[in-house]
């Protein structure tokens, strides 16, 4: 397993980049943690990133997300 520092990832990325596949991916592969706190989550962002979750948990990876949730009674 490759660690973040081993990744040739760049600075910053804009709207050209495809930041699924150039950064995400990638870092989630070569990571054992991810956390993410955000207002609005969703999971279909998972089911996108499916690879890089998948190669998380291969790691032996915790994910912790701490977010905000649209319930409803039905």
């Amino acid at each position: 397993m490759s660690n973040l520092r081993d990744l040739n990832l760049n600075i910053s990325y804009g709207p050209s980049h495809d930041r699924l596949r150039e950064f995400f991916i990638p870092a989630m592969g070569a990571s054992v943690r991810y956390d993410r706190a955000a207002g609005y989550f969703s999971s279909t962002m998972l089911a996108v990133a499916a690879a890089g979750v998948t190669k998380l948990t291969l790691n032996g990876g915790k994910m912790r997300l701490l977010c905000g949730a649209d319930l409803s009674e039905h």
